[in-house]
Protein backbone atom coordinates (compact mmCIF):
# COMPACT_ATOMS: atom_id res chain seq x y z
CA UNK A 1 0.00 0.00 0.00
CA UNK A 2 2.68 2.26 1.31
CA UNK A 3 4.59 1.69 -2.16
CA UNK A 4 1.96 2.15 -4.30
CA UNK A 5 1.53 6.01 -2.87
CA UNK A 6 5.11 6.63 -3.02
CA UNK A 7 5.02 6.15 -6.86
CA UNK A 8 2.43 7.33 -7.13
CA UNK A 9 4.03 10.80 -6.42
CA UNK A 10 7.59 9.27 -7.97
CA UNK A 11 7.59 12.56 -10.37
CA UNK A 12 7.46 14.96 -8.10
CA UNK A 13 9.33 12.65 -5.00
CA UNK A 14 7.83 15.48 -2.48
CA UNK A 15 8.15 14.36 0.87
CA UNK A 16 5.62 16.42 2.58
CA UNK A 17 2.67 15.46 -0.09
CA UNK A 18 3.66 11.65 0.01
CA UNK A 19 3.48 11.50 3.85
CA UNK A 20 0.21 13.36 4.07
CA UNK A 21 -0.98 11.06 1.54
CA UNK A 22 0.17 7.90 3.58
CA UNK A 23 -1.24 9.44 6.94
CA UNK A 24 -4.95 10.37 5.34
CA UNK A 25 -5.05 6.54 4.04
CA UNK A 26 -4.14 5.38 7.39
CA UNK A 27 -5.06 8.00 9.72
CA UNK A 28 -1.40 8.53 11.02
CA UNK A 29 2.48 7.56 9.58
CA UNK A 30 3.26 3.88 10.44
CA UNK A 31 6.64 3.77 12.03
CA UNK A 32 7.49 0.37 10.55
CA UNK A 33 6.61 2.02 6.94
CA UNK A 34 9.17 4.52 7.41
CA UNK A 35 11.88 2.41 5.96
CA UNK A 36 10.10 1.69 2.82
CA UNK A 37 9.11 4.91 2.29
CA UNK A 38 12.19 6.54 2.36
CA UNK A 39 13.37 3.45 -0.13
CA UNK A 40 11.16 4.15 -2.39
CA UNK A 41 12.05 8.15 -2.54
CA UNK A 42 16.16 6.66 -2.48
CA UNK A 43 16.39 9.13 0.62
CA UNK A 44 18.23 8.14 3.81
CA UNK A 45 16.11 7.38 6.54
CA UNK A 46 17.08 9.78 8.52
CA UNK A 47 16.31 12.67 6.34
CA UNK A 48 12.02 10.96 6.10
CA UNK A 49 12.02 11.18 9.84
CA UNK A 50 13.18 14.76 9.69
CA UNK A 51 10.38 16.28 7.95
CA UNK A 52 8.01 14.05 9.26
CA UNK A 53 9.26 14.90 12.76
CA UNK A 54 9.27 18.70 12.26
CA UNK A 55 5.47 19.59 11.12
CA UNK A 56 3.18 18.66 13.69
CA UNK A 57 0.79 17.68 11.55
CA UNK A 58 2.14 14.79 11.53
CA UNK A 59 0.99 11.60 13.67
CA UNK A 60 2.80 8.24 14.06
CA UNK A 61 0.24 7.01 16.55
CA UNK A 62 -3.22 5.33 15.83
CA UNK A 63 -6.03 8.07 16.53
CA UNK A 64 -9.15 7.38 17.11
CA UNK A 65 -12.29 7.33 15.40
CA UNK A 66 -12.90 11.08 16.69
CA UNK A 67 -10.64 13.49 17.43
CA UNK A 68 -11.15 15.84 19.97
CA UNK A 69 -9.50 19.37 19.56
CA UNK A 70 -9.84 21.40 22.63
CA UNK A 71 -8.93 25.21 21.67
CA UNK A 72 -6.23 26.49 24.37
CA UNK A 73 -5.65 29.92 22.48
CA UNK A 74 -5.80 32.86 24.40
CA UNK A 75 -9.94 33.33 24.46
CA UNK A 76 -10.43 29.70 25.19
CA UNK A 77 -7.70 29.70 28.18
CA UNK A 78 -9.57 33.12 29.54
CA UNK A 79 -12.39 31.03 29.44
CA UNK A 80 -11.37 27.85 31.36
CA UNK A 81 -10.64 25.52 28.75
CA UNK A 82 -8.55 24.24 31.42
CA UNK A 83 -11.67 23.00 32.88
CA UNK A 84 -12.80 21.30 29.87
CA UNK A 85 -9.64 19.46 29.14
CA UNK A 86 -9.52 18.04 32.68
CA UNK A 87 -12.89 17.11 32.47
CA UNK A 88 -12.19 15.68 28.94
CA UNK A 89 -9.34 13.22 30.59
CA UNK A 90 -11.46 12.09 33.52
CA UNK A 91 -14.61 11.26 31.57
CA UNK A 92 -12.24 9.20 28.46
CA UNK A 93 -9.68 7.98 31.32
CA UNK A 94 -7.40 9.66 27.95
CA UNK A 95 -4.52 12.05 28.15
CA UNK A 96 -3.60 14.86 25.83
CA UNK A 97 -2.08 12.95 22.65
CA UNK A 98 -3.30 9.78 23.43
CA UNK A 99 -6.18 7.36 22.27
CA UNK A 100 -9.00 5.69 24.44
CA UNK A 101 -8.42 2.13 24.78
CA UNK A 102 -11.82 1.49 22.81
CA UNK A 103 -9.79 3.40 19.83
CA UNK A 104 -12.79 5.45 19.58
CA UNK A 105 -11.61 9.11 20.87
CA UNK A 106 -7.71 11.12 20.28
CA UNK A 107 -7.87 14.59 22.42
CA UNK A 108 -5.34 16.91 21.40
CA UNK A 109 -4.82 20.42 22.09
CA UNK A 110 -4.57 23.15 19.63
CA UNK A 111 -3.61 26.49 19.64
CA UNK A 112 -6.83 27.91 18.01
CA UNK A 113 -9.72 26.57 16.16
CA UNK A 114 -11.35 29.80 15.13
CA UNK A 115 -14.05 30.26 17.04
CA UNK A 116 -12.96 33.28 19.79
CA UNK A 117 -16.25 34.27 19.90
CA UNK A 118 -17.84 30.94 21.24
CA UNK A 119 -15.15 29.71 23.80
CA UNK A 120 -14.12 27.78 25.66
CA UNK A 121 -14.79 25.77 22.32
CA UNK A 122 -13.72 21.69 20.89
CA UNK A 123 -13.96 20.62 17.49
CA UNK A 124 -14.40 16.92 16.81
CA UNK A 125 -13.74 15.64 13.63
CA UNK A 126 -14.27 19.31 11.60
CA UNK A 127 -17.38 20.21 13.84
CA UNK A 128 -17.07 23.05 16.21
CA UNK A 129 -18.70 22.89 19.31
CA UNK A 130 -18.73 26.36 21.84
CA UNK A 131 -20.06 28.02 24.47
CA UNK A 132 -19.30 24.93 26.43
CA UNK A 133 -19.49 23.55 29.93
CA UNK A 134 -19.08 19.99 31.37
CA UNK A 135 -22.78 19.35 31.38
CA UNK A 136 -23.18 20.00 27.38
CA UNK A 137 -19.68 18.65 26.94
CA UNK A 138 -21.06 15.52 28.27
CA UNK A 139 -24.10 15.20 26.06
CA UNK A 140 -21.38 16.17 22.74
CA UNK A 141 -19.66 13.04 24.41
CA UNK A 142 -22.17 10.00 25.05
CA UNK A 143 -23.65 11.37 21.48
CA UNK A 144 -20.13 9.98 19.59
CA UNK A 145 -20.38 7.31 21.57
CA UNK A 146 -23.73 6.32 20.97
CA UNK A 147 -22.64 7.18 17.10
CA UNK A 148 -19.02 4.90 18.00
Amino acid sequence: MVNEIVEKHQNNKNIITILQSIQEKFGYIPEKETAEIAKGLNIPLVKLWGVATFYSQFKFEKRGKYVIEVCNGTACHVNNSKDIIEHIKETLDIEEGKTTEDGLFTLELVNCIGACARSPAVMIDGKVYGNLDTKELNKIIKEYKKNG
